[in-house]
């Protein structure tokens, strides 16, 4: 196959996965209504410990391989997608995300539209092993849940414009840039998953380089996927620890990116009295704020080692 010819190449970078899940995953890729002839699929496993290789079935696909990435850690992963892309734009799937069939086909019709976009997503629908307990629904956003109910384009460092890594859809060449700037900056390949830690920055960050480099970031309701979250993921526990390291991230990210500090928090008593009055009267949005509060803190003590 021509490369030339290539619009699309999809990474898919997983560790140990759930093989239900990643299987679902492949398996909307395979329907996907745009010929294959014009994207091609690269799964980079993060050294799971049964290969991926030894029973993932990728034959379907004319132009699809299964990559090593023996280094654990979901930039790492990223990066080797990237090097081994030949697309002209890459799309991010978790090896948890089923897309909509439609998906590269409203993609491309997008880039079209849009010449002007350097990265873009849409909306992460949740499929619950489980149904969450109503007091966890207005968090769900932190664990990649998210509607999106009309077109943001902007060239903002917010939130409001930018993709989420899952379904995320970036040029070659920014996602290029984006990797020349790690080499420059090691720190940042900490700011997502590696082992036990949660951190969730890392795709927020190669979005903002769209913004660097002069494009637009954008988010679209056409542009639809599912991500199939199992209990543990919904649990109070998880999204306690998930806000800790999720304001960390965010905060560290903001360093690195413009040297701001963390905001300061409320003023002292203040802030001991609204948590008094969350812990008596919303126990979970009280142990959710004293994440924050951990986040916070956490994110002061590693930027002032990095300083001395």
């Amino acid at each position: 196959m021509n490369s030339n010819n290539l619009i699309f190449t999809v990474v898919m970078c997983s560790h140990n996965p759930n093989r239900d899940y990643i299987n679902r995953a492949i398996y909307a890729l395979q329907h996907q209504t745009l010929s294959a002839n014009f994207w091609e699929f690269l799964l980079i496993d993060n050294n799971s410990a049964q290969p991926i290789n030894n029973w993932a079935n990728l034959s379907w696909h004319p132009n699809s391989r299964i990559i090593v990435e023996k280094e654990i850690g979901l930039t790492k992963a990223r990066v080797n997608g990237i090097n081994h892309a030949k697309g002209q734009w890459l799309v991010f799937v978790d090896d948890d995300n089923v897309l909509n069939y439609d998906f590269l086909e409203a993609a491309h019709n997008i880039i079209i539209e849009n010449p002007r976009l350097g990265a873009f997503g849409g909306t992460a629908n949740g499929e619950f092993e489980v149904p969450p307990d109503a007091s966890v629904l207005h968090y769900l956003e932190i664990i990649a849940v998210r509607k999106i109910k009309t077109i943001a384009i902007g060239n903002f460092y917010e939130w409001r414009n930018t993709p989420a890594g899952a379904g995320l859809v970036i040029r070659k060449q920014i996602a290029d840039h984006y990797v020349s700037q790690l080499h420059q900056s090691e720190s940042r390949l900490n700011l997502d998953r590696k082992g036990e830690s949660l951190m969730s920055a890392g795709d927020i960050d190669m979005a903002y380089t769209s913004i660097d480099l002069g494009y637009l970031n954008g988010l679209f309701p056409q542009l639809v996927l599912t991500h199939i979250i199992p209990k543990n993921r919904v649990s109070k526990e998880y999204l306690i620890k998930l806000q800790k390291f999720n304001v960390l991230s965010n905060f560290l990210l903001e360093y690195f990116r413009f040297k701001k500090w963390p905001h300061t928090l409320p003023r002292r008593e203040y802030a001991r009295r609204q948590l008094l009055n969350l812990y008596h009267n919303y126990k979970f949005e009280y142990d959710m704020e004293k994440a924050r509060r951990y986040g916070f803190y956490e994110a002061i003590k590693v930027l002032q080692s990095l300083e001395k």
